[in-house]
């Protein structure tokens, strides 16, 4: 029988490692892997802690959902208080919603919430396919990108926001698809360091980086498009997205604004969701769909990638539900750290005020009051994917800003709940607040 396991593992190179797999599994301990985890530091991804997790995922039979769910904690937003984060969101559930805005569709908000996403899908892979593309190896990075590629995902693992296996357990994963890497160079804004997109679209033949596109792994490929509502069941499987109309209803309400304070200085403001797809978590019977390889390590991503086709979609249920509870919302006199950081800007002087170009009324634009359809709400916000906008006068500034950081922080989660950076990262936030807002 032994001599037979050593046929095998000669023939098969990946049976080796997994022999001695099975070996590990039967005493080491792995309840470092339910331990709380340190902030992110210099040192390199643990490949201990890899190897626990893939023992850990030979003793759940290679069952990944089961796997995840034994580990909950950062992995399953279990730390959440959802009931309380529901409790909020059920205040602005009948709330109206200004002509053009989209509906919010606070049901899947919730699925989206405690179950992960996609919420459906039905994806098919040749293992052929995904043979190829884990020989292909990510081959056209360069060594410079493979570099950088390195360095975001040692941050990204500290983060939990992937889990690292053995590279070796690719071939024993079922729906496994693996999908190749590519990377987006800094554009040259502060803080920007590039970014990595798991490419899920990338279909090959082959393992040159100049292949024909003709295997069947490509997941995005059998994702429906957004939008078609003659597809049934859509909505759970790629969402339709508004952000397309979020630039014209932002203008929309500052003319609407200007109608009503016609010599009054508006102040534009802008909050960026920090990694907003890694907010949203991949259901845990789904997330090998997205994985990929790099270097020694099998990488199987906790929340959502960039580069799956229906990322942007899924994101836009959270993202458009904290624009509604920021513009319908009543958060009393509750104040965040950011708030303290706000500086105005010098208020108009008469004669500069007295340049203001004045709006007037129309059948579409009937003042911000009439538009809001509410006489209790001063609060229009605009979500652009990750960005939303806020735009009102100087006296109710601060409000709207209050309004739209909190609603994000009970949609994404307050600072105290999470070792990880905030949703609204203090060194992304531009606490001056005037007329002018570049984004």
């Amino acid at each position: 029988m032994a001599s037979e396991r050593c046929v095998l593992a000669g023939a098969l190179p990946p049976m080796r490692p997994y022999a001695h797999l099975h070996v590990a599994a039967a005493g080491l301990a792995l309840s470092s892997l339910h331990a709380p985890r340190p902030t992110v530091d210099s040192s390199p991804i643990s490949k201990a802690r890899a190897y626990r997790m893939a023992v850990a995922l030979l003793r759940f039979n290679f069952n990944y959902g089961d796997f995840i769910r034994w580990l909950g904690g950062e992995y399953t937003g279990a730390y959440r208080d959802w009931d309380a984060t529901f409790d909020i969101v059920d205040s602005v559930q009948l709330a109206s919603i200004p002509p053009g805005y989209p509906e919010v569709d606070f049901d899947r908000a919730v699925r989206i919430a405690t179950e992960g996403v996609p919420l459906a899908g039905r994806f098919e892979c040749q293992f052929a396919s995904v043979r190829k593309r884990e020989r292909h190896n990510n081959g056209s990075l360069t060594s410079d990108v493979l570099a950088a590629v390195q360095k975001k995902f040692t941050k990204e693992e500290k983060l939990s926001y992937h889990i690292l296996f053995p590279r070796f357990l690719w071939a024993f994963s079922p729906g496994l698809f693996l999908a190749l890497i590519t990377w987006v160079p800094p554009k040259g804004r502060p803080g920007d360091e590039g970014r990595m997109c798991v490419d899920l679209s990338t279909i090959l033949e082959g393992g040159t980086p100049n292949d024909v596109i003709l295997d069947d792994g490509a997941a995005n490929a059998q994702l429906p498009n957004t939008g078609r509502p003659e597809k049934p069941g859509l909505p759970d499987e790629n969402p339709p997205v508004y952000y397309g109309t979020a630039l014209t209803r932002f203008l929309i309400w500052i003319y609407n604004l200007r109608i009503e304070n016609p010599v009054d200085e508006i102040c534009l403001s802008a909050d960026d969701i920090t990694a907003a797809f890694r907010c949203l978590l991949y259901h845990p019977d789904m997330a090998v769909m997205w994985a990929t390889v790099f270097q020694e390590f099998l990488v199987v991503p906790c929340g959502m990638i960039f580069g799956g086709k229906n990322s942007p979609s899924f994101y836009m249920i959270p993202g458009e539900l904290q624009a509604h509870l920021a513009s319908a919302g009543d958060f009393g006199d509750a104040s965040t750290a950011l708030l303290e950081t706000i500086i105005l800007s010098t208020p108009p002087t008469p004669r500069k005020a007295g340049q203001i170009t004045r709006a007037t009324t129309d059948p579409v634009n009937p003042g911000a009051a009439l538009l809001l359809r509410d006489p209790t709400r001063w609060y229009a916000h605009s979500s652009f994917v990750d960005d939303t906008g806020i735009a009102q006068t100087r006296d109710r500034m601060v409000g709207a800003i209050t309004n739209s950081i909190l609603s994000a922080y009970v949609v994404f989660g307050f600072p105290s709940e999470d070792r990880r950076t905030p949703c609204l990262n203090p060194f992304k936030w531009s606490p001056h607040v005037s007329h002018h807002l570049q984004q």
